[in-house]
């Protein structure tokens, strides 16, 4: 049986707005098992268009030295992350993930966010299919796909 990216995606990324005020953004990360938070185009448009780390804020803010009281998601957010469709397969998105090494967004069919699938999880569940699978031909042997990406 292969998986999907929705059987290891992670639902509990803080979602905002761009126009959610930074220190909102910062709390709700905090409070977060998952370190980054995606800003989308509205609550009732749930479109991903972009990510924030609790990195991204303190770059802006010691780093760049801007003054968080005026700051919003927009100003802090990045585009850094690869949109992936909650229905691809699990090879698929080892092949997304060697690509890019930002964020691993998850969307369903019309662009609507769905989760996240960080890297640990994706290897963990690679590494956990793989058992699952024929054993590679001698050729092959110590040799894994999911090793060229972590």
């Amino acid at each position: 049986m292969f998986m999907l990216v929705i059987d290891i995606a992670d639902t509990q990324a803080p979602v905002c707005t761009e126009s959610m005020s930074l220190e909102r953004v910062f709390e709700q990360l905090s409070d977060s098992p998952i370190d980054l938070a995606i800003v989308v185009e509205s609550h009732a448009h749930p479109i991903p268009i972009g990510i924030i780390t609790i990195r991204d804020i303190c770059s802006q803010l010691v780093s760049r030295r801007r003054d968080p009281s005026v700051l919003s998601a927009a100003n802090v957010m990045t585009s850094h992350y690869a949109k992936v469709i909650f229905d691809t397969d699990l090879q698929d998105l080892i092949f997304i993930a060697e690509s890019s090494d930002g964020a691993l967004v998850v969307v369903d069919q019309d662009g609507r966010y769905c989760g996240t699938v960080d890297r640990d999880r994706l290897k963990r569940s690679a590494l956990q299919q793989e058992d699952l699978l024929p054993h590679a031909p001698p050729s092959m042997a110590g040799y894994r796909t999911i090793d060229r990406i972590f």
